[in-house]
């Protein structure tokens, strides 16, 4: 299967599996906050979304390196055990297997993500983590959901709705709480 394919073609697989995984788990995330995020954002927004999402927290990588390793070892003993075996075969199952568990690991963490977020706007009970300063000189203090090249999706303090505003030519600062 992938077997007789260049650089170029896994780069393309690469490029399309990102893109997929990007759509899906960012259409999730904000779906489930009532917004089709697909009318607000670019492709590079959503390319580099499971690469944000990845880097929003140190246990998501090393969790991710801990299946591949265990992937490998799967694969690795199944071969010490299997004279028959395949190495071509078990290789295109690996892989096939490691893009699956991560399509899943992206789906889960957006579904948590976003059941956890529209509960706490629906309540609340959101803490602020940013003070936005706008061009007209309000300033705010805000739970930022989600942001990408341009647009800023917050929840004003004690508020109970999402609110999405263009960067450009409207927010002048955002401070770190």
């Amino acid at each position: 299967m992938f077997k007789n394919l260049g650089f170029q073609e896994y780069l393309s697989i690469g490029y399309l599996y990102l893109l997929i995984l990007g759509v899906v788990s960012e259409s999730i995330f904000y779906k489930m906050l009532g917004i089709n995020i697909l009318y607000f954002a670019s492709l590079s927004d959503i390319l580099t979304a499971p690469l944000t999402l990845l880097m929003s927290h140190w246990l998501i990588p090393v969790t991710i390196l801990g299946m591949v390793l265990l992937l490998v070892l799967v694969n690795k003993l199944s071969e010490k055990f299997n004279a028959k075996h395949d190495k071509e075969q078990a290789m295109n199952l690996l892989i096939l297997c490691t893009g699956l568990i991560f399509f899943g690991f992206f789906i889960g963490i957006e579904l948590g993500r976003g059941t956890k977020q529209k509960s706490l706007i629906a309540e609340g009970k959101t803490k602020p983590n940013y003070q936005i300063t706008f061009d007209d000189g309000q300033t705010q203090k805000v739970t930022i959901i989600g942001q990408n090249s341009t647009y800023l999706f917050y929840v004003p303090e004690k508020g109970k709705k999402l609110i999405i505003a263009l960067i450009d030519s409207n927010v002048k600062r955002m401070e770190v709480l």
